[in-house]
């Protein structure tokens, strides 16, 4: 009898132990579905997040704008982020913050202005909720220890900006005041988008201005009076076959002088007058180091401020003074990415620099 009231007791306690496994393992069970579950749903969360920065910055920089659209590039983004499902939900809301980002990670975060003028670029910043209108995420087994439901965050920051560089390959070899496109001293001020035609080596503007067009250069900081590296380049320019070389934004150029006339006519053969070849090319904008841009002089080194696609119209030797006929390439002309894509960019974009591709960044400033 004693024998029996033992092993009844001791079936009692089994229950009680099989009880306290299974909560474990359906706790070990929980961690399996609901945290596999979640990571599903956290890259879905940060894919919306990614698309929806990438999108905003996109649009920070529409047609010809040289300054960054913030207004729509947040409608943009914030559009987005709608567009996206997450856990089988669509997204209705995400946070979107605008500014300036260091790519080199210092300082780290959003900006309000501009503080380096090499390295911020103006960004998008999503973060999406699993939480309130967007709803939580419920979880399938992790009740039976408590937890109800996740409210995983993804944050995601997009920059793009104007490309700094581009490559000699099709550069003209004549650079053009940065007062033609508005620029004041060192540079400074909004590249505008000159309508119609205008012409190198006379003045640019009303009557009586100060502003000239431009004047020769070797496309290198150092002199050389004679005219064979520049007809090396035009050569290039309609034949092709020049070794590339890239020209950054503050790179110097020298500005040439006693130029002959076979320089203008050979830059004639290859316009849209003449053959074509070289009807659409990419010319440097520059400025002094120092005073306003509107200074035409020749036998000195002036900073690149920017990049302009122009299509030369003509160019003619002949007569006093010789001239070249430009007229600025919009982006929406064909011709302006096929002929004057600018290097790491996506060939859009207003005078002054295309337009980089959007580029997701990390927190420690890299670019993906």
């Amino acid at each position: 009898m004693n024998k029996s009231f033992n092993i009844r007791k001791q079936l009692g306690a089994s229950l009680v132990l099989t009880v306290m496994m299974l909560t474990m393992i359906l706790g070990f069970f929980s961690l399996a579905i609901d945290v596999g579950y979640l990571f599903v749903v956290r890259n879905q969360l940060q894919n919306a997040a990614d698309t929806a920065a990438l999108s905003g910055a996109n649009y920070l920089y529409p047609l010809v704008a040289t300054t960054p659209n913030w207004d729509l590039a947040r409608l943009r983004a914030s559009s987005t982020v709608k567009q996206n499902t997450v856990d089988s939900k669509s997204l209705s809301t995400g946070t979107i913050n605008t500014g300036y980002w260091n790519i080199t990670g210092v300082p780290t975060g959003l900006h309000p202005s501009k503080l380096d003028p090499n390295n911020d670029y103006p960004a998008v910043e999503v973060v999406v909720t699993k939480a309130a209108a967007n709803g939580v995420v419920n979880t399938f087994f992790a009740g039976v220890i408590g937890i109800k439901s996740f409210s995983p965050t993804a944050t995601a920051v997009a920059v793009t900006g104007i490309s700094p560089s581009h490559t000699r390959e099709n550069i003209l070899p004549f650079v053009i005041q940065g007062c033609v496109f508005g620029l004041g001293a060192n540079g400074s001020g909004t590249i505008i988008n000159p309508i119609g035609e205008f012409q190198i080596d006379r003045p640019y503007g009303p009557s009586g201005s100060t502003c000239n067009t431009g004047q020769w250069t070797p496309l290198q900081a150092t002199e050389d009076q004679s005219d064979k590296t520049m007809k090396n380049i035009i050569t290039a320019l309609s034949e092709g076959g020049i070794s590339a070389k890239t020209f950054s934004i503050g790179d110097a150029l020298f500005l040439q002088s006693g130029t002959k006339a076979n320089l203008y006519n050979l830059l004639g053969d290859c316009s849209v007058a003449g053959n074509g070849k070289c009807g659409y090319v990419t010319a440097a904008i520059t400025c002094p180091a120092s005073g306003l841009c509107n200074t035409d002089v020749t036998n000195v080194v002036q900073k690149i401020v920017g990049f302009v696609c122009v299509k030369v119209v003509d160019s003619s030797g002949q007569g006093n003074p010789k001239f070249i006929t430009f007229q600025v390439v919009p982006q929406s002309d064909p011709n302006y990415k096929v002929n004057c894509n600018m290097h790491d960019s996506g060939g859009i974009g207003p005078p002054g620099g295309a337009i980089t591709p959007p580029k997701l960044v990390n927190y420690s400033g890299n670019i993906y």
